[in-house]
């Protein structure tokens, strides 16, 4: 079970590539613009969230604002959510600069950059980095919580 872990772990790192608590949040939007396809993972606990806030069914909420996408992982593969981009590159959820779900909005938006996946390759383009807390802030134990929850499914 362990080498499975690492295993997503890298896939999604690689899949996020194109692409908290010591991080305060200026409103610019930059990290909700600009996005790639397959960059917002949402988790299980998120689709539960989300939908109970906006009063929406699961495979109404998948189907309208999420894609799915398999990711190998040893013999087998991981179903995995992504949120859909807008053909406009920003997250569907944005409206002028600020979320319009953000008390519900998904772990990877709560958590990112220092408590998610924290590597300055990904997040160290946003103006709001402080690119010093990262030789401090390290994810991986909660990496691997987020990992564990994915391979339970949905």
């Amino acid at each position: 079970m362990g080498k499975t872990y690492f295993v997503l772990l890298w896939r999604l790192k690689n899949t996020l590539s194109n692409i908290n608590n010591l991080f305060r949040c200026y409103k610019c939007g930059i990290c909700c613009e600009n996005l790639f396809p397959n960059s917002i993972v949402i988790f299980p606990s998120d689709v539960i969230r989300i939908c109970d806030g906006m009063n929406m069914e699961k495979k109404v909420f998948l189907a309208k604002y999420c894609v799915g996408k398999d990711i190998p992982c040893g013999d087998s593969s991981i179903k995995v959510y992504f949120m859909k981009v807008g053909k406009d590159r920003k997250c569907v959820f944005l409206n002028n600069s600020l979320c319009t779900i953000y008390n519900i909005r998904p772990t990877q938006c709560k958590k990112t950059p220092y408590d998610f996946f924290a590597y300055k390759k990904l997040w160290g383009y946003m103006p709001c980095v402080k690119r010093e807390y990262y030789s401090e802030r390290k994810s991986y134990d909660e990496d691997m919580e987020l990992l564990k929850e994915l391979l339970h499914g949905y």
